[in-house]
């Protein structure tokens, strides 16, 4: 499961995402890649969790953004669009 993603905005034109990869039950999974996709240019960067299942992709253009969470089981795929 991929939690949904936070939108920090500054006085700057950068922006950036941050979320949170975790299960069912609440548990926290670390190392997990996660592909960051410009939906306008194509152009994808892949971030990925820490210890605690916390993520940042950062500096980003204002866009929309497709982020995708692969996991095992029903439900482990998450796509989720993201505007900046």
């Amino acid at each position: 499961m991929l939690s949904w993603p936070k939108l920090l905005r500054t006085q700057t034109a950068a922006r950036k995402i941050l979320g949170k990869v975790t299960d069912n039950t609440g548990a926290e999974f670390y190392d997990v890649v996660i592909p960051v996709t410009n939906s306008g240019t194509g152009i994808r960067r892949q971030v990925s969790t820490d210890e605690y299942g916390k993520y940042s992709a950062e500096p980003l253009l204002p866009s929309t953004y497709w982020i995708k969470g692969n996991g095992e089981g029903p439900g482990a795929t998450h796509v989720t669009r993201v505007e900046l």
